[in-house]
């Protein structure tokens, strides 16, 4: 059934990683990663200081957040969490996509 609401596949790539997404009409940003989420994105990866042992990424939309953070820090425990089923079924789907075990509540 997710599959018919899955509206286009984007290719990411991002701090030397290739990622993709499926993303849904019926979700926040569905035409491509916001720029929020990418300067967000870029302030957690220049940021060194930041330990990276248990990640909750809270209002995780499609995942892009906390599969970015589970492939740069594999050793991590990453936790994607939504008020939105849809939301969390497509950021399990957008974990299993990119071969990263991102758990998704």
């Amino acid at each position: 059934m997710i599959d018919e609401l899955v509206k286009k596949r984007i290719d990411f790539h991002f701090g030397g990683l290739k990622l993709k997404f499926d993303l849904s009409q019926s979700l926040f940003s569905s035409a491509d990663i916001d720029i929020g989420t990418k300067a967000l994105m870029n302030s957690l990866r220049k940021n060194k200081g930041i330990k990276f042992g248990r990640i909750l990424d809270l209002g995780c939309g499609y995942g892009v957040i906390g599969v970015f953070l589970k492939k740069q820090h594999p050793e991590s425990s990453v936790f994607c969490s939504d008020r939105d089923a849809l939301a969390v079924e497509f950021a399990k789907r957008n974990s299993l996509l990119n071969e990263c075990e991102v758990e998704c509540l």
